[in-house]
């Protein structure tokens, strides 16, 4: 079959439900980003972010794009371009109670129950056949995002060789060297994420964690992705999650890895909260 490369996918985004946008005007960035697909996922914790953005394809959006839905993807094909858009749909798991001290993401797998430790969460989502990968390894989530200690450094270091070929890291536009830098107890997390990646060696995978609350912190989807070569056959809605799982889990993709602004930043995370504005 023909091969045709460039296909590009930013495998995690959060839409709020309360945003002052749509399903239109995600698949309207999509194709002013260049994007091929997205992982629209929803974690438990957070009730205003969840899947069900996707089920309200009103009838302007269907004036435009054709629909096809399955149980954890949906096309929309342009109807003037041909061109086809892709929203994987996917989790967010915490791990570790409600101190939630891992997430990991399942792409192409959801309704993955909160796990007490990432072994367990690992194993349900490739029991479903989700594509898992370990989100902002190094920045700990209950304490902050600050680093993680070396007690849990060691802890995912024999996580990754554990499962070593079925898992991928991820690269994270939201964790800001620079910024991360000039506060204490806080580095740059990603550089440790791809030291980790060659010496494993595990593929590593830059996401936006596009949180958007509204219409101008959408405009931030696609701010970094991956980049794979797919042929036709991998397009048709039963092959394309394998396909994709199978490029990452062989590293077999491009990157493009670049931060969101320190003004998005802190508009998305209401940090500090006087400077949060919709």
């Amino acid at each position: 079959m023909k091969r045709t490369d460039g296909f590009r996918f930013d495998l995690q985004f959060h839409p709020y439900l309360k945003g002052d946008f749509d399903l239109l005007d995600i698949l309207r960035t999509m194709e002013e980003k260049g994007l091929t697909g997205i992982g629209l996922l929803y974690y438990e914790w957070e009730p205003n972010i969840s899947l069900e953005i996707y089920k309200k394809i009103d009838p302007e959006l269907r004036k435009q794009y054709s629909v096809e839905v399955s149980e954890n993807l949906l096309i929309f094909t342009n109807k003037i371009t041909t061109k086809p858009l892709y929203i994987i749909l996917g989790q967010e798991v915490g791990v570790g109670g409600t101190k939630r001290e891992w997430h990991i993401l399942s792409i192409g797998a959801y309704g993955i129950p909160p796990a007490e430790n990432p072994e367990e969460a690992i194993e349900e989502i490739l029991r479903k056949g989700g594509l898992v990968i370990i989100d902002h390894p190094f920045a700990d989530p209950s304490i902050g995002f600050r680093d993680l200690n070396q007690e849990k450094e060691e802890k995912l270091i024999d996580i990754c060789q554990k499962y070593r070929g079925k898992i991928a890291l991820e690269w994270n536009g939201y964790c800001i060297s620079w910024l991360r830098k000039l506060l204490p107890g806080y580095g740059d997390v990603n550089q440790k994420v791809e030291q980790l990646g060659e010496n494993i060696p595990l593929p590593v995978v830059p996401t936006t964690d596009l949180h958007a609350r509204s219409s101008k912190l959408l405009k931030a989807l696609g701010t970094s992705f991956i980049e794979i070569p797919l042929k036709d056959s991998d397009l048709n809605p039963g092959n394309l999650l394998s396909a994709l799982k199978r490029n990452v889990l062989s590293s077999i993709f491009r990157t493009h890895k670049e931060y969101v602004s320190f003004w998005h930043f802190v508009r998305a995370y209401d940090w500090p909260p006087l400077f949060f504005q919709k």
